[in-house]
């Protein structure tokens, strides 16, 4: 029941028809709410009576005053009921906002499953928010007959192995199709002994078009009252439910489907998998051959080992009356043969010239493409218009026939061809695309071993000359160590020395200024005295020009010591500004990370690509790069430390073509450079850092 104050009543229109209402009678009233306190009017009135205002039977308030006082107490009565009904109003549309809000998220969540357990879950789960219930069930037809629980909460209702169709109230609500509110369980003719611990039940079917799915039931243990609008709730509950159950079950069906062609296909698949897997054996002895004869290839350096390894093992899988293996020499554009045999018997060495383009082993490396013929008389023309083989001689003088099949493969190691591998035989339709896959398989590891043997040729050239340099280095590294110490020295010395530079140019005036000061008392202090004053400040003017000379000729020396330390000027040269700022970049940044490893900052660049080359002394700009850089770390370094994970440090560095002139940019999100030392920036060995 809603309750109503008859205070607020009166605080709003009413106030203003009661004091109408007043004026027109013409007598004295007093209004007070049901606790005494007066609301409105006058409390003392002669002749007065109380009359009582009434809410839905309850006293809200008392009209205290005579007969006619009785039509103000309608008035009041009748607006007080209007408060009511429209209070009562509020809370229906407010709930029935709940609810529909209620059954919007439930439409939403069934939307997104296809699994049955979950819906018939969520679906008790959004009746018991609007209903009340000490158990619930969704139960589903199976293909017995039976209503197959899917989903339960609570105890009341016992069906754990189904209930059959017609059986009890829940199986004449799945017969009939018609949801059903059974407020006194125990006395329904139809009760069955798995429905007797509830007291109260609501059953809705749960239907497809005109179809009986299942049943979602709620029940109490306890007596209770259940609506038609609870009912009415509980249908549209059940008639989602239903379109996602339905949903659902053709999701399993498809997926049974699904399955059941995915194992006629594993059936077919397993069938040519046996069939392959007899293949693949095969394949994988000559694999497991070809790996060891790879390994014996790729463990030798030298040359003759590798070739001669080769040839042996390559006569065990086809006809390879003649072999060879060529070196390609890109510079001299030749081709030379260092191992090239015809049956068991040596060629003499030899080369080919890699100019003329009507070559098998030419095309082969410039194409970098196998060439493979079992005819070459006939098909030599898919490589080029004109051929005629070369016929080197044998090292007994027999000179070599042409072959007729021939396969050539190009030796690629790290993007270079390394030269050309090569059967031949005078038969025809000597070869088949598996001899071709097996000699690319050896190809490749040919490739590998003179890859290695190049590389460890030219390791032991590197070897020599490390040792070559070793001891100029050794020398050099004194040098740089003399310098390092010869520029430290210098910039120790050079902080005390401009102290002493600006105190004696300050001493020299403030003697000027104390000359002027003994002018002005010179009738005080007496001609004799005031003459030795003059002497003694002339003595001291001598003495600060005399320290201000010689330190500017210790400052000369210094600056000289520190031009040695860095070496002789550099000469003017084109230089790429964005390289040599990525260089300086790095190279600061590892450089604070060397110090302090916990450092971490974010560096963005925006190069401009049309900067390209300008005309510097590399040496100098670069120093001047790197200094600025360094600092900048040094700067975000130190705020990091002080602000900890708060702060971020970022560093960005840019360049820009400004047509006459370059623009680089060096920006941090440090502190800054505070006003009061930016003057002294371009002293130099001016520095804020500790010694």
């Amino acid at each position: 029941m809603a309750i109503v104050s008859l205070k607020s009543v009166l605080k709003k229109e009413a106030s203003t028809v009661i004091t109408n209402l007043i004026d027109v009678l013409d007598i004295p009233i007093g209004i007070e709410d049901s606790e005494g306190t007066l609301l409105f009017g006058e409390r003392d009135t002669k002749s007065a009576t109380k009359i009582p205002v009434k809410s839905e039977d309850e006293i809200v308030g008392y009209v205290i005053g005579e007969d006619q006082a009785q039509i103000v107490a309608d008035l009041l009565e009748h607006l007080v009921g209007k408060e009511v009904d429209k209070k009562t109003l509020g809370n229906e549309v407010l709930s029935l906002y709940r609810e529909i809000n209620l059954i919007y998220n439930f439409s939403e969540k069934l939307a997104v499953s296809l699994e049955i357990v979950q819906v018939g879950e969520m679906a008790l789960a959004e009746a018991t928010q609007l209903i009340k219930a000490s158990g619930g069930m969704v139960l589903l037809l199976n293909n017995n007959n039976v209503l197959e629980p899917v989903s339960s909460f609570g105890k009341g209702i016992q069906a754990k192995k189904g209930i059959k169709a017609g059986e009890g109230i829940i199986g004449e609500v799945f017969e009939s199709g018609n949801a059903e509110i059974i407020n006194d369980v125990r006395s329904d003719s139809r009760l069955s002994e798995k429905e007797k611990a509830m007291s109260s039940l609501i059953c809705s079917p749960l239907k497809v078009k005109k179809e009986v799915k299942g049943v979602i039931v709620l029940g109490s243990e306890t007596q209770l009252v259940y609506t038609a609008a609870e009912l009415r709730l509980l249908t549209t509950v059940a008639s989602q439910a239903a379109l996602a159950i339905e949903n659902a079950l053709l999701h399993e069906k498809m997926v049974q489907e699904a399955t059941r062609k995915i194992e006629a296909r594993r059936r077919e698949l397993e069938t040519a998998v046996q069939e392959r897997t007899a293949e693949l054996r095969k394949q994988k002895e000559n694999i497991e051959l070809l790996s060891e004869i790879g390994k014996e290839i790729t463990a030798s350096l030298e040359f003759e080992t590798i070739f001669s390894k080769l040839y042996e093992h390559l006569n065990r899988f086809t006809d390879a009356t003649i072999f060879g293996v060529g070196i390609y020499h890109p510079e001299e554009e030749e081709i030379e043969y260092r191992l090239a045999i015809e049956k068991g018997t040596r060629y003499k060495p030899y080369t080919r010239d890699a100019r003329n383009k009507n070559q098998f082993p030419v095309w082969c490396i410039e194409n970098r493409q196998p060439v493979f013929i079992n005819d070459v008389q006939n098909e030599y023309k898919n490589y080029f218009q004109e051929y005629k083989e070369i016929t080197p001689t044998l090292e007994n003088g027999t000179v070599s026939k042409e072959p007729l099949s021939l396969i050539y493969l190009p030796l690629i190691a790290q993007e270079r061809v390394l030269g050309i591998i090569t059967i031949q035989s005078y038969k025809k339709n000597a070869y088949t695309e598996d001899h071709l896959n097996l000699l690319q398989n050896l190809a490749t590891y040919t490739s590998i071993a003179l890859d290695n043997s190049n590389a460890y040729r030219q390791l032991n050239a590197t070897l020599e000359n490390l040792k070559a340099t070793q001891q100029q280095l050794i020398v050099q590294e004194k040098l740089a160590s003399l310098g390092q110490l010869t520029a430290g020295i210098a910039h120790e010395i050079k902080n005390p020395l401009n102290f002493v530079n600006n105190f004696a140019d300050l001493s020299a005036e403030l003697v000027v200024e104390l000359s002027e000061a003994i002018e002005k008392q010179k009738e005080i202090i007496g001609e004799s005295e005031y003459e030795d004053f003059l002497d003694i400040l002339r003595n001291l003017e001598n003495n600060a020009k005399k320290i201000n000379e010689h330190g500017k000729r210790a400052d000369s020396i210094v600056h000289s010591m520190l031009q040695h330390s860095r070496g002789q000027a550099g000469e003017r040269e084109e230089t790429d500004i964005n390289v040599m700022l990525e260089e300086d970049l790095n190279l600061a940044y590892h450089g604070m990370r060397a110090r302090d490893s916990s450092f971490n900052a974010i560096i963005e660049t925006n190069f401009d690509k049309n900067v390209g080359k300008l005309t510097v002394v590399p040496q100098n700009i670069s120093r001047a790069f790197l200094n600025i850089i360094t600092n900048g770390f040094y700067e975000l370094n130190r705020k990091k430390q002080e602000n900890g994970d708060s702060y971020e440090p970022a560093i960005l560095v840019s360049s820009a073509n400004k047509e006459k002139h370059v623009e680089i940019r060096i920006r941090d999100n440090g502190d800054g450079i505070p006003e009061s030392i930016q003057e002294k920036l371009f002293n130099p060995f001016f520095t804020t850092k500790p010694a």
